[in-house]
């Protein structure tokens, strides 16, 4: 689909700026004495200094000694530390470097953020985690920009250097260059330090910003950012960048040519007027499928105006492209604790439809609401012994998080192989809205420990007419950034406007899963079907429900998920143990496998071939008369993981296959 719209710049009415510079090593001050207290360059999110939210000069540990600054925390929630240096404005064009030495203690984490507007909390330009897995990790509006390994229990000098005309942004470590991204928000005004959990324990010193100028040329077009292109490989993308007009005459047309895995596509795009340093968003028309591997992705605009702009040096962006392979059978659950009270919770519904909308098939999201009519208080109990406050998100039942860093956790897991793949299988008696819902479960590893599973039943597009239903919105006005359209909606939201998604309606038999019997022990290969029975209540709609089978490791998070829709789930009558003898295996033979092209299935009088995708969705569905062997060609499906299902005169089986 394509999208162009202008991006309002604020007051940017010249095209230079003055260089500025500045430096604190803390030695200057009085150990004991708080920060804000003792320099007027300092504050706190609240601006209220000298109190517990700012930070006190130390000698304990230091870079240059003999002071700097701790910052630590015993609350999961983080805090109540939170100082800001402001960067004496707001600053979109010109070299922008940040530099400091950190030293974050064993096993400990650190962070910080740089804002993007003069008031805080309005944008977040970076989000940067120091995590205890020995990485840094650098995000932004939901998306990884950046990773590096890092080493804890040392000084160590980072250094964020920032083309702000171009939007290029490289990160250096002890002066060494990590990596070069392009960022989603390309505007900083000041540094916030916070510890962000009670895992934050670190030291801060020899803090440092200096902004040089940049004066324009008269005509001069520039590609200054490409969108993160972080799917799954096999996917569609649609590629999305900035233009920005880096001369003083407005912009009237252009050329912008991508370049990716060795195709190219050139879109013309005229009639429009870019104001001197404004911005716009080009989504390409044609979207680029993702393949394996590390390649590059270029864009470059040309033909500026009719002719050729007058700085060729910024007229190309490149990205490094690397799709996520997923580990074959994977799928990664996100657990979003909501309510429509909860005033910041249309964050995590804007960040599940993302997650839903970019990993469709690899991802599966449920909603647990708080408090409303929504509520299914035996999932409502259990996800809040695990969060800390709304809204909040669990993957795969890890720590809890923000719901805009579901992706993060979501990389990480998607690549780890599962012990156990499901398929949910399910009958409906229609009268008496009674519902069984077998899970079969194929152990892909040895499994030792007491492994329990859940299924919870979901339902998507939820509406209700009362007040109840209505959405608080504190997004409502802008004045807190954008958030997927919300800060379009009124506070709070009407019902009317509302659809709520992935919305939680039961779980069986509790949050913490029915034991597997028998499970320790298996190998791969084994099987093992869990039954699961509840009613379906009349308000539900039927046609909206799906089924989530949780596989749940002896350490309470998830391994694995089964994902069908209901209507799917009844197509699948059972299969599983009840339908698929062990034997059967040796009665069917399915070769090449993975293929690219054509599957040549072999067995005694086949009746049926269908194929499905990863989430249960019919593909192909071809009928034969008792053969003993077919070919079905699956050249035009997507790289990835596809369930077949063949039924014979031995009874019916369904395998997973791969499409390369």
């Amino acid at each position: 689909m394509k999208k162009l719209y202008l991006l309002t710049i604020g007051a940017l009415l010249g095209f230079s700026i003055s260089a500025q510079t500045f430096s604190d090593n803390f030695d200057s001050y009085t150990v004991g004495d708080y920060l804000g207290n003792s320099s007027s360059n300092w504050t706190t999110w609240s601006g209220s200094t000298g109190g517990s939210e700012d930070v006190k000069i130390t000698d304990v540990n230091a870079s240059s000694a003999p002071n700097s600054i701790y910052f630590g925390s015993t609350s999961a929630g983080g805090g109540p530390q939170d100082v800001v240096l402001n960067f004496g404005g707001v600053h979109n064009v010109g070299q922008f470097t940040f530099a400091a030495s950190f030293f974050v203690e064993t096993g400990k984490k650190a962070y910080f953020n740089f804002q993007a507007n003069a008031i805080l909390g309005e944008a977040w330009a970076l989000n940067c985690f120091m995590e205890n897995d020995g990485y840094i990790y650098l995000y932004n509006d939901g998306y990884l920009m950046f990773q590096t390994p890092y080493s804890d229990n040392k000084w160590f000098d980072l250094k964020i250097d920032i083309n702000l005309s171009i939007n290029q942004w490289d990160l250096y470590i002890d002066d060494v260059l990590k990596g070069t991204w392009v960022n989603t928000v390309n505007q900083v005004a000041s540094i916030d330090i916070y510890p962000a959990d009670n895992y934050n324990s670190f030291y801060v010193d020899n803090v440092s910003y200096n902004l040089v100028e940049y004066t324009l040329p008269s005509l001069n077009g520039s590609v200054i950012s490409i969108d993160p292109i972080n799917g799954v490989s096999g996917q569609k993308y649609d590629v999305n960048v900035q233009v920005r007009n880096l001369g003083t005459s407005p912009i009237t047309s252009y050329d912008l040519t991508i370049d990716y895995n060795g195709i190219q596509n050139t879109e013309n795009i005229t009639n429009v007027n870019i104001a001197s340093l404004a911005t716009v968003d080009y989504t390409f028309t044609v979207p680029v499928t993702l393949v394996e591997g590390e390649k590059t992705c270029v864009v470059t605009i040309s033909n500026v105006n009719g002719g050729t702009d007058e700085d060729a040096s910024d007229d190309a962006k490149t990205v490094i492209v690397n799709p996520i392979v997923p580990a074959p059978g994977k799928i990664v659950l996100s657990e979003e604790a909501t309510g429509t009270w909860c005033q910041w919770c249309p964050k995590g519904a804007v960040s599940m439809d993302r997650m839903e909308a970019k990993y469709h098939g690899f991802w599966v999201g449920v909603s647990v609401h708080n408090g409303d009519p929504m509520t299914e208080t035996t999932y409502d109990a259990g996800i809040s012994s695990l969060i800390a406050g709304y809204p909040s998100a669990l993957v795969d039942r890890g720590a809890k998080i923000d719901p805009s860093e579901m992706e993060i956790d979501f990389m990480k897991n998607i690549i780890i192989p599962p012990t156990g793949t499901i398929i949910n299988s399910a009958t409906y008696n229609e009268t008496t809205g009674e519902l069984e819902v077998l899970a079969s479960i194929e152990w892909k590893a040895a499994v030792a420990g007491s492994w329990k599973i859940a299924c919870v039943i979901s339902e998507d597009s939820v509406t209700g007419s009362t007040s109840s239903y209505d959405q608080s919105n504190s997004y409502a006005g802008g004045g807190n950034g954008e958030m997927g359209g919300f800060e379009s909606l009124p506070n709070p939201v009407p019902a009317a406007d509302m659809i709520y998604r992935h919305v939680a309606r039961s779980i069986l038999p509790d949050f913490n899963g029915a034991a597997i019997e028998g499970a320790d022990g298996s190998v791969n290969g084994d099987f093992k079907a869990v039954r699961f029975s509840t009613t379906i209540q009349p308000e539900w709609d039927v046609d909206k429900l799906s089924i989530v089978t949780i596989l749940i490791k002896p350490d309470g998070t998830v391994d694995n998920v089964g994902y069908a829709t209901l209507a799917k789930a009844i197509e699948n009558t059972y299969v599983g143990i009840d339908t698929k003898p062990i034997s059967l295996d040796n009665s069917l033979n399915i070769y090449p496998n993975p293929t690219n092209s054509t599957l040549n299935i072999e067995a005694e009088k086949i009746s049926s071939v269908q194929i499905y995708d990863i989430s249960g969705k019919l593909l192909n569905n071809r009928v034969y008369s008792n053969e003993n062997m077919v070919s079905v060609n699956i050249s035009s499906l997507e790289t990835g993981i596809y369930y077949i299902s063949v039924e014979t005169a031995n009874g019916k089986i369904t395998k997973k296959i791969m499409k390369n």
